[in-house]
């Protein structure tokens, strides 16, 4: 017998030059790529932003945290943007206030000269003036000091509810 039969091992299963180092890195890479995976989970915060224009209530709704449209609501509009819920929308003004009514808000009149307040419009948050109709205020833990501030307007001439609830 000559020295070629004293293995049985194949010629092929020889450790490749490298073969160690190459699983090395490999290995490597997927640790650093865990770690800043679970660096940005544990990090990332951030709630997302949800926006909706010309929505019915049953689309909308889905979206609604705090449970403050109404069913009569119709061309919803609205954000939620880290807590913050602004909303706009079509009702008449009978229904308007026949529903803060029914959740014990007792709406005012515009006073002269109009309001000016922020509401959403195709997904962007802007400043509407609304010359007359009712406005309701208020903090929503009923604490004058702290909570979310609840600004509901109704603008008589547009037949339309501008809605927010803002701050924690």
């Amino acid at each position: 017998m000559g020295p070629e039969m004293a293995s049985n091992a194949p010629p092929d299963s020889e450790p490749r030059a490298g073969s160690g180092r190459r699983r090395f890195v490999l290995w490597l890479m997927a640790v650093l790529l865990a770690c800043v995976a679970f660096a940005w989970a544990v990090f990332h915060r951030e709630e997302p932003e949800i926006v909706a224009s010309g929505v019915t209530y049953f689309q909308a709704v889905r979206h609604d945290p705090y449970g403050l449209l109404p069913t009569g609501a119709s061309d919803v509009h609205y954000a939620l943007r880290q807590g913050d819920y602004y909303a706009n929308f079509r009702m008449d003004e009978k229904d308007f206030l026949e529903w803060t009514r029914s959740r014990g808000w007792a709406v005012s009149p515009i006073p002269d000269g109009g309001v000016h307040r922020p509401a959403v419009w195709a997904g962007k948050i802007i400043l509407r003036e609304v010359p007359a109709g009712h406005i309701y205020e208020s903090r929503v833990s009923g604490n004058a000091e702290g909570g979310p501030m609840l600004r509901i307007l109704y603008d008589r001439s547009v037949g339309r509810v501008y809605l927010s609830r803002v701050g924690e």
